[in-house]
């Protein structure tokens, strides 16, 4: 068979159709695919390491989810400040960067404000804090102990789809070897930012003490220094992974006969030439 005569047998006006139906049905139960892929991989959490003038305090230690990668983490005192100025020593911050607003800030719990005045990062040799360290920045103020540091990208809490991994941040003593300037409360938050805390499954050990519409809570019940890894799974995402997976299969599946159609298409000049083929002398 030549060429020419060949590309003549072709149905091209069923073979153009074909081929754009599996390419549409292709991309189509592509983008139907589950977008849950697992927990994400987390980078260290960084640790806090808020410097005393005199005795305990009391620590919220706040950390939401902004987007799937992105993150911010709240420190604040919730007594008043024990000197004019104060540090707070920030080690393995990572892809971190401060970013506190300044300005009259609300009280937590509403009806009242106080002022944050501007904070400046300086980068500090690990011997400050503690041994064992590195990567460790100052973050000076004065006033009310309130700052904030955000993640753009790797962030200590991420989402894959209906999974979430989170790594709460650890406080702990400036300086071990002096009992007073162990704060004596830190409470640990986790916050979605979007979302119902009651849709998710927790897997982790360390169940949080309290839980809101919105995030879970560790209370100082949980030691700072203690490491917190927390996992759950949304399982309304879970469920609608479920019907996607269900319906990406059924796509694929026309198109996986669209294009056994389509071979058959390319192959059918072939067939029909045999059929038209004299028989054998002798057959």
């Amino acid at each position: 068979m030549t060429r020419g005569s060949y590309a003549s047998r072709l149905h091209w006006v069923g073979i153009v159709t074909l081929a754009i139906l599996i390419v549409g049905l292709s991309l189509f139960g592509w983008s139907l695919r589950p977008a849950s892929g697992g927990f994400p991989q987390l980078p260290s959490p960084p640790q806090l390491f808020p410097a005393q003038s005199s005795g305990p305090q009391q620590y919220p230690v706040n950390l939401t989810r902004t987007g799937d990668d992105s993150a911010t983490l709240l420190v604040t005192s919730l007594l008043p400040p024990t000197g004019p100025s104060w540090t707070l020593y920030v080690n393995d911050l990572g892809s971190g960067r401060l970013c506190t607003p300044t300005g009259d800030i609300p009280v937590f719990g509403g009806g009242s404000s106080y002022k944050v005045l501007p904070e400046h990062l300086v980068r500090r040799s690990p011997a400050t804090v503690t041994t064992g360290l590195s990567h460790v920045v100052a973050i000076d103020g004065r006033g009310t102990l309130y700052v904030e540091l955000c993640w753009s990208a790797e962030a200590p809490v991420q989402t894959n789809g209906a999974y979430l991994s989170a790594r709460i941040p650890l406080l702990l003593p400036y300086a071990p070897n002096e009992a007073d300037a162990a704060p004596d409360r830190v409470t640990r938050q986790l916050n979605l930012g979007s979302g119902y805390s009651g849709d998710y499954n927790i897997q982790s050990e360390v169940h949080p003490t309290s839980v809101t519409s919105g995030g879970w809570q560790w209370s100082p019940r949980t030691p700072g220094a203690v490491p917190i890894s927390f996992t759950a799974v949304n399982t309304s995402d879970t469920q609608h992974d479920s019907y996607q997976a269900f319906l990406s299969g059924i796509v694929f599946g026309v198109a996986g006969g669209a294009l056994i159609a389509l071979v058959q298409e390319l192959v059918a000049p072939f067939r029909s030439r045999q059929e038209l083929r004299p028989p054998e002398p002798g057959g």
